[in-house]
C-alpha cells in the first residue's frame, strides 16, 4: 500500500468504509462509470495548441515523430499515476502535500512556480480560446473574436454555476469528440506500413528543426498542469462518493476489498486516458503526414491552418472533423488549465477543493483568464486569492 500521509484526529477515529457497492454491476459497467479523472486529464492534454504541435511535426517531418506517440505512453502513465495514487493514499491534493511536506522556504519557492504555472495557463487559455474562434470560423460559423467571447462566457458561466460532478459529465462527453481525428484517418489515405515501421523504430534526424520539434511534442504532452488537475479531480471525485459524505475516503479509510476496487478502477481509467490522449496525438501526426506533409504544406503555425489545408488535399470532410476535433479540445482544456493552478495554488493555502459549490477557488482562477488584461492580472492576482 502507497505510504499515507498522518492522519488528523477527526479521520483516525472513523470506522472503515464499504465501498464495494458502488463498484457493482456488470464489468463494462464498472469500466464506463470508473472513466473519470484520468480519461478528462488525458484527452485535456491534446488542447489547440498541443494539436498544432503534432500538425507541425506530421506536416514538416511526414512519419518521422510516431515514435515519439508510443514512447511517451509509459512516461505519461507512469507520472500521472502516482499523482492519482498520492490522491487515492492521502485523500489530498498535490498543493496540501507540499503545504505539509515543505517547510516555508520551500513552499515560498513552490507558490512562486505555481504562480508562473498559471501566469503560462493563462497565455495557453488565450490561445485556446481564439482556437475556438478560428475553428469556428473555419466551419463558416462566424467572426473568430465572437465565438472566441461566447466560448468562454460559456465556460466561465458552466463552472460558476454548475456543480463540480456535472461539470465531470460534460467533459466525459467532450472527449467523445476527439475521436473525430481518428475519423480523419478513414478519409485519408494512408500508408500503413510505413507508419508501422516509423512507429517502432525511430527514424531520428540530428537537425535543429528536428530536435526542437522534438522537444515541443514531448513539452506538450507531458505538462505540469496535468498533474495537478490529475490529483483535484480525483480528490472530486472521492468527495461525491455518497459513503464519504462531504469528505474524500482515503485508501486505508477502505473496506479491503473496497481498497483494491478502487486501486483497480482508479489505474485502470489513468491508462484508459493516457492511452487516450497518445492515440489521438497518433492519428493527428499519420493524418496531417499523409495529406500535407506528402503534398509539401511543410508550414502549418495553427491547429485552423491545419484544418484548412487539408479541403484540397483530402477534401471538404477531413477539414470537418479536423475543426471539430481542436474546438472540443479547447472547451475541454480551458477549465482543466484554469482550474489546475488554482487547484495546486489554493492547497498550498490551505484552501482545499475544486468545486465552486465548495469553495469558489475557480472564481480565484477564471480572473486569470478573463477579458482584463495580464497586466492588470498580474497586479491584483493575490487579493482574489480565496
Amino acid at each position: 500500500m502507497s505510504v499515507v500521509a498522518p492522519c488528523e484526529p477527526s479521520r483516525s477515529v472513523r470506522p472503515r468504509v464499504d465501498t464495494t457497492r458502488a463498484g457493482s454491476g456488470p464489468v463494462w459497467r464498472q469500466y464506463l462509470r470508473a472513466l473519470g479523472p484520468g480519461l478528462v486529464t488525458g484527452a485535456s492534454d491534446d488542447d489547440p495548441s498541443g494539436i498544432a504541435t503534432y500538425a507541425q511535426a506530421g506536416a514538416r517531418f511526414g512519419f518521422g515523430l510516431l515514435w515519439a506517440a508510443l514512447i511517451t505512453l509509459p512516461l505519461m502513465a507512469a507520472v500521472q499515476e502516482i499523482c492519482d495514487r498520492t490522491a487515492l493514499a492521502t485523500a489530498k491534493s498535490l498543493g496540501e502535500l507540499a503545504a505539509e511536506r515543505f517547510a516555508r522556504r520551500g513552499r515560498i519557492v513552490i507558490a512562486v512556480l505555481l504562480v508562473a504555472l498559471i501566469g503560462a495557463n493563462a497565455l495557453n487559455i488565450a490561445a485556446d480560446l481564439a482556437a475556438i474562434g478560428a475553428g469556428m470560423h473555419v466551419l463558416r460559423a462566424g467572426p473568430p473574436w465572437l465565438w472566441a467571447l461566447l466560448a468562454g462566457s460559456a465556460i466561465t458561466a458552466m463552472v460558476m454555476s454548475g456543480s463540480f460532478e456535472t461539470m465531470a459529465r460534460v467533459f466525459k462527453v467532450i472527449c467523445v469528440a476527439l475521436l473525430a481525428y481518428l475519423g480523419v484517418l478513414f478519409v485519408v489515405k494512408v500508408k500503413w506500413g510505413s507508419v508501422a515501421a516509423h512507429t517502432f523504430v525511430p527514424h531520428i534526424t540530428f537537425s535543429a528543426d528536428y530536435l526542437m520539434l522534438l522537444v515541443a511534442v514531448l513539452g506538450t504532452t507531458i505538462s505540469p498542469y496535468l498533474f495537478f488537475w490529475q490529483s483535484a479531480h480525483r480528490i472530486e471525485e472521492l468527495r461525491d462518493e455518497p459513503e464519504g459524505g462531504e469528505d474524500a475516503i482515503a485508501l486505508d479509510m477502505r473496506s479491503t476489498p473496497g481498497e483494491k476496487n478502487k486501486v483497480r478502477t482508479s489505474r485502470a481509467d489513468v491508462f484508459a486516458g493516457m492511452t487516450f490522449s497518445n492515440v489521438v496525438m497518433f492519428a493527428i501526426i499519420v493524418a496531417t503526414a499523409a495529406t500535407l506533409g506528402r503534398h509539401g504544406n511543410r508550414d502549418v503555425a495553427s491547429a485552423a491552418e491545419a484544418a484548412r489545408a487539408l479541403r484540397p488535399v483530402a477534401g471538404g470532410l477531413s477539414t470537418l472533423l479536423f475543426a471539430a476535433g481542436f474546438i472540443a479540445a479547447g472547451f475541454l482544456a480551458v477549465p482543466v488549465l484554469a482550474g489546475s493552478g488554482s487547484a495546486g495554488l489554493s492547497g498550498l493555502l490551505g484552501k482545499a477543493g475544486v468545486s465552486p459549490a465548495r469553495l469558489g477557488t475557480l472564481r480565484f482562477s477564471m480572473d486569470w483568464w478573463s477579458p482584463a488584461p495580464l497586466e492588470a492580472r498580474s497586479s491584483r492576482w493575490p487579493a482574489s486569492a480565496p
